[in-house]
């Protein structure tokens, strides 16, 4: 993956860097913490088993197998370049991508992705059983979830759903749009 950032112009790069490790990865999203706008998080997926930024004390610090799993990433903008403060997967042994990321005004990070295996439900007060699409609430340190769920049609062997759209909105409610049915041959 690679993150830049582009001056106010548009006319040069400030800064950029790659973002991964030794598989194949892919940067699909970036999000600003509210709280402190230096602080970047960006989501994708990987198949990398030695993604960068990842130790002891976030949720996931070792690739969990499968054909990818989906990482966040927390790096931190001095103006004039980049560090990368710690990384964490997300995944499940098959393959899980996060297509989402979004804050609370409290600065904490929701993801919002894909799984085709069984994605862990905790302290959720709605999930639907064996089904292929996820939220879940981050600390923003990475270390745990807060809340993890999943959604969509329960039994479904593979995502049935394209999320396209993901907003966290001021009540820490959380809105999903997306695509499915027929029209991708789900």
């Amino acid at each position: 993956g690679v993150v830049m950032k582009i001056n106010a112009n548009a006319n040069a790069v400030m800064w950029s860097t790659y973002l991964g490790g030794n598989g194949e990865d892919a940067a699909f999203v970036l999000s600003i913490d509210p709280l402190n706008p230096q602080t970047i998080f960006v989501a994708g997926g990987t198949t990398s088993n030695n993604f960068p930024g990842t130790a002891a004390g976030v949720l996931q610090p070792v690739y969990n197998g499968g054909i990818a799993d989906g990482y966040v990433s927390n790096l931190v903008d001095n103006g004039t370049a980049v560090s990368l403060l710690r990384t964490t997967y997300l995944g499940t042994g098959q393959t899980d991508l996060v297509y989402g990321i979004q804050f609370d005004q409290k600065g904490f990070p929701y993801v919002m992705g894909t799984s085709t295996g069984n994605w862990p439900v905790q302290n959720a007060v709605y999930s639907v059983a064996n089904s292929r699409q996820f939220i879940a609430k981050l600390r923003p340190d990475l270390g745990a979830f807060i809340y993890s769920t999943t959604f969509g049609t329960p039994g479904a062997i593979s995502p049935n759903i394209s999320p396209v759209a993901f907003l966290v909105d001021n009540c820490e409610n959380v809105y999903v749009s997306g695509w499915g049915g027929a029209a991708n041959n789900f």
